[in-house]
């Protein structure tokens, strides 16, 4: 018996149900790269309450989450688009944390620049990854 030619012919008899975090993953990137991101990161690029456009760094993060929703809802993902705010933070901060540019990574980063005059982030300024 030969391999299906289509993909959606072959069947996964291991299944995982996907996580809200694995949603809300999916949602961040899609904002990320597509038409909304001049809108959407920005509510992300604050480590500090001074730099944060509301004044707090949580109520940023709760302006993404509501991006995030209102996207789900544009796009019937149910699981996020019917989700709590506290919910679609705390799965977002988890992503960025998984890519090491959570608000937290970015803090420490500084931090460990200023105690030794050396910057170790993982992202530049424009988004590249730094050599």
């Amino acid at each position: 018996m030969p391999v299906p030619v289509k993909l959606e012919d072959w069947t996964r008899y291991l299944k995982q149900k996907r996580t809200i975090i694995d949603y809300v993953e999916d949602i961040h990137r899609i904002l990320m790269s597509g038409d909304l991101r001049d809108e959407y990161r920005p509510w992300l690029d604050a480590i500090w309450d001074d730099e944060a456009i509301e004044g707090k760094c949580s109520l940023d993060s709760a302006e993404a989450a509501k991006m995030i929703r209102s996207y789900a809802y544009e796009n019937n993902i149910a699981d996020v688009a019917h989700a709590k705010l506290a919910v679609i933070i705390k799965s977002l901060n988890t992503v960025l944390h998984r890519y090491r540019v959570s608000r937290e990574d970015r803090r420490n980063a500084v931090h460990k620049a200023n105690s030794d005059g050396h910057v170790e982030s993982p992202v530049a300024e424009d988004g590249d990854e730094q050599e």
